[in-house]
């Protein structure tokens, strides 16, 4: 199993030939695979990761504003504003980076390339909320134990500010 999670963080992360394909993903989907994906993968903390890779964090009363519940909140420098990585305060199997604007279209083709078929995860659902102009996805997979990928995404951004959210979980396993 490692070895597994070993293979896909030298895919997404350090191989030369990827990096060019990550780097051609919309911020948000980039983010995802450069934080999310390694740290929940090999049970770590998102937020300590971010820290080492050098990510500024958000002071307690910015992050507040995006998190509202508590949390940690780090800018990602390539994003420029559009994209935040976002963790809890204590690890909980928990990391989301939460979008404020992207190309839908592009998005949803990264998703497809990143997430699709030839990849340990399985799209369970894909739904369309036409009253909200809104798509959802949820996804399962195994890296290094059952996770859970949620991804909401509007077709603009909304009053709010927000365009989409994109959450990866380790799944609790019931005894």
């Amino acid at each position: 199993m490692r070895y597994l999670i070993l293979f896909w963080v030298c895919f997404f992360i350090i191989s030369p030939v990827n990096a060019q394909s990550t780097n051609s993903a919309p911020a948000p989907v980039r983010a995802f695979l450069e934080f999310c994906l390694p740290a929940i993968g090999n049970k770590e903390d998102p937020g300590e990761l971010a820290v080492r890779m050098g990510l500024q964090e958000f002071a307690p009363d910015q992050a507040k504003k995006l998190a509202p519940q508590g949390g940690r909140v780090f800018a990602i420098p390539y994003a420029m504003g559009d994209a935040v990585l976002m963790t809890n305060s204590n690890y909980d199997g928990m990391c989301s980076i939460a979008i404020r604007e992207t190309d839908k279209t592009a998005f949803a083709a990264a998703l497809d390339k990143w997430f699709g078929v030839k990849t340990p995860f399985k799209l369970l659902r894909e739904k369309r909320v036409d009253e909200q102009s809104v798509t959802k996805r949820e996804y399962s997979g195994d890296i290094n134990g059952p996770v859970t990928m949620l991804i909401t995404i509007a077709d603009a951004p909304r009053k709010n500010g927000m365009q989409g959210l994109m959450t990866l979980a380790r799944v609790k396993e019931t005894p």
